[in-house]
């Protein structure tokens, strides 16, 4: 079975100091026995719910599910409930999918889910605050994917939403109190917050909305199997928020937004080549920014009027990654399996008016105008992988089989930006050079069964050093005669 392997998203999720991945992809990822044997073994899953010259090859329909893993988290900062599948064959395939993912407001002990409701509460002078806001979840997202076959064309579209809000480890009180009214026993209202801290006098929390859609196609011309993916994405933040008090004499409203749009195409080339499923793959990634941002602070304080609008410069940027890797495969005897895939990846990401994505809502006219003149940041980096991956399945084990990968990654990272601005004088620091180091491996275990029917049960645990194993996930497929 051969399938186009665009992982470049490997590279970004490899180490914080790598620059962010933009495209998100297809929602349903790969399988956990695929991950778990560092990308380079495939089932039913990976073949039906990703476009690719496999799909539409599998002749029953069938169910898939999934608890915990990489279903759910796409940066929103939410966990997981888990992924839902559904494969039709015939001859026309469909596969859908979809899942959901949460994090209730009070993030204590894992994350409770408690909702935080609006209310009020009164002291013995009769003078009644209320809560004037509801939140039912810090965070959540959910993505749909459909996929389809006509002729020798894979094709589908999918959809990511998410939502959060940058609560932190505030307690449900802490926020509450950011969105309240306060009335006198004489009817008077004396103070109406909305996101509002009245200790620093400024909005208090960020609220963050993405959205991103995307198609893939897949086709082959003779033995060359291709696969290209568009993606358009938009990243809404904003940190409005606005405050009344007559004892002050204040009455201000602060509006800070700040949105990022991209554009992205990826495309993927496998060559076979030998007669063992060993192959060739490339892959390059294209992905244009636009990042804008807007200020303002209106109204009144201490009864002095304030009119300020800030509007900067758009921020500029493209990002470009390029890979290519060699599939080897061995099977030294009937129960063992064995892959590797030596792969380089190279990544140049570079942005104009970097600072604005820094520094959202600064209300410094002076800060502002020197904004517009922010040259570049960019970031160049090389890593190189050797993802090895094992399947064993022992006679006395009947049909339950080992699974086994590991990842060692070393590479380097050249970061040249400006590392801010002296205010007073106007000008520009020296420009930074930083060179960062890479040098690390993962490593993943875990059980693939097949129940008997065409049911397969995997289950993985995957770590980060050697001596420890965390973050246990499960996966089923089931097979619907």
């Amino acid at each position: 079975m051969k399938k186009v392997l665009l992982t470049f998203v490997l590279l970004a999720c490899a180490t914080g100091i790598m620059f962010a991945q933009e495209m998100q992809g297809l929602p349903a990822g790969d399988s956990l026995f695929n991950d778990k044997t560092a990308g380079l073994f495939e089932n039913e899953f990976d073949q039906q719910f990703n476009v690719g010259p496999d799909f539409g090859a599998y002749e029953n329909n069938f169910l898939n599910g999934a608890i915990g893993g990489k279903d759910f988290a796409l940066g929103a900062g939410a966990g997981g409930f888990g992924g839902l599948g559904f494969y039709k064959a015939g001859t026309l395939p469909m596969s859908f999918y979809g899942n959901f993912g949460a994090t209730g407001i009070t993030n204590l002990g894992g994350g409770s889910f408690q909702p935080l409701f609006k209310g009020e509460s009164s002291d013995a002078m009769g003078t009644k605050t209320s809560y004037t806001k509801q939140f039912f979840l810090r965070a959540f997202n959910t993505n749909l994917q459909f996929l389809t076959k006509a002729g020798g064309l894979s094709i589908g579209g999918y959809f990511n939403f998410q939502n959060s809000k940058n609560f932190g480890s505030d307690t449900p009180d802490t926020i509450r109190n950011s969105f309240r009214k306060t009335v006198i026993a004489s009817g008077e209202t004396t103070e109406e917050l909305n996101n509002w801290n009245a200790g620093t006098g400024a909005p208090n929390y960020i609220f963050r909305n993405y959205f991103s859609l995307g198609v893939p196609v897949a086709f082959a011309t003779g033995n060359l199997n291709h696969t290209v993916t568009g993606e358009l994405g938009i990243r809404l933040n904003n940190k409005d928020g606005s405050s009344k008090n007559i004892v002050a004499n204040d009455d201000i409203a602060v509006k800070a937004r700040w949105q990022r749009y991209y554009l992205g195409v990826q495309y993927g080339l496998a060559i076979p080549t030998g007669d063992r499923g060993d192959e060739w793959t490339v892959g390059a990634e294209l992905t244009f920014r636009l990042v804008t941002e807007q200020s303002s602070r209106k109204g009144k304080l201490a009864g002095l009027p304030i009119n300020e609008t800030d509007k900067y410069n758009a921020g500029l940027g493209f990002g470009m990654k390029l890979e290519g890797g060699r599939l080897f495969n061995f099977k030294p005897s009937e129960i063992v399996e064995f892959k590797i895939k030596p792969v380089l990846r190279l990544g140049l990401n570079t942005a104009q008016n970097s600072d604005n994505a820094k520094y959202p809502g600064v209300l410094e006219k002076n800060y502002a105008k020197l904004l517009k003149k922010q040259p570049s940041a960019t970031d160049f980096n090389m890593v190189f992988e050797l993802p090895m991956g094992l399947t064993i399945t022992p006679a006395f084990f009947g049909k339950m089989g080992i699974i086994m990968g590991v990842t060692p990654r070393v590479g380097f990272e050249v970061e040249a930006y400006h590392p801010g601005i002296e205010k007073d004088v106007k000008t520009y620091d020296s420009k930074q050079i930083n060179v960062f180091h890479i040098l690390e491996e993962e490593h993943v275990f875990g059980l693939s069964m097949d129940l008997g029917g065409g049911v397969r049960f995997d289950i993985t645990l995957n770590g980060n050093n050697i001596l420890l194993l965390d973050n246990l996930k499960a996966q089923v497929l089931i097979p619907l005669k």
